[in-house]
């Protein structure tokens, strides 16, 4: 009896913590946050950048100029998502795509994917400059009216941590139509 009633705990205590890191990014976009994962503003964005990638130029110039409202640091990883309303038709990540592949046709490091993840159309992009990795990703709802993208950045030792926050993100993600 003890070990049923153990179980009904630890499955109710289960189901209120589910779901308590899900923060809004708008009025429209929803996403759970991997665990450790925390809000910092820009100031805090270029020191740790300036720290974690050694002032790498290209990366600095990137945060300096980045004006996504939501700037994050999980692990060793800096994460920056963005919301918006979107007006596309469906093929636009399969174009969006075709671009970034002519863009790095001679980049050996490269790397994109299309894929659906919970209803939404998502683009995932891999690249490293330097020794800082990046993943960029595009995701949209299935009515191609609400999306969020986003850019990892980490040094290439860190890529398992990153994939894992990249999957949580894109698995947690939710768009109102």
């Amino acid at each position: 009896m003890k070990k049923i009633a153990f179980l009904i705990w630890g499955l109710a205590f289960g189901l209120i913590s589910y779901g308590q890191n899900r923060i809004s990014l708008s009025d429209s976009a929803t996403v759970d946050l991997p665990a450790g994962m925390q809000k910092i503003n820009h100031e805090d964005a270029l020191s740790f950048a300036g720290k974690q990638f050694n002032n790498e130029p290209i990366i600095m110039r990137a945060v300096a100029r980045r004006k996504m409202e939501s700037i994050f640091r999980a692990k060793n990883v800096l994460v920056s998502l963005h919301t918006e309303k979107v007006s596309v038709t469906e093929g636009h990540l399969v174009q969006l795509k075709k671009g970034f592949d002519e863009w790095h046709k001679r980049d050996s490091t490269y790397s994109a994917n299309l894929e659906k993840i919970n209803g939404n159309d998502v683009l995932v992009i891999s690249y490293i400059n330097g020794n800082v990795a990046n993943f960029s990703f595009f995701l949209y709802n299935v009515k191609y009216t609400r999306g969020v993208s986003g850019v990892l950045e980490f040094n290439k030792t860190d890529k398992n941590d990153a994939t894992l926050i990249l999957n949580h993100i894109l698995q947690t993600v939710s768009l109102k139509d």
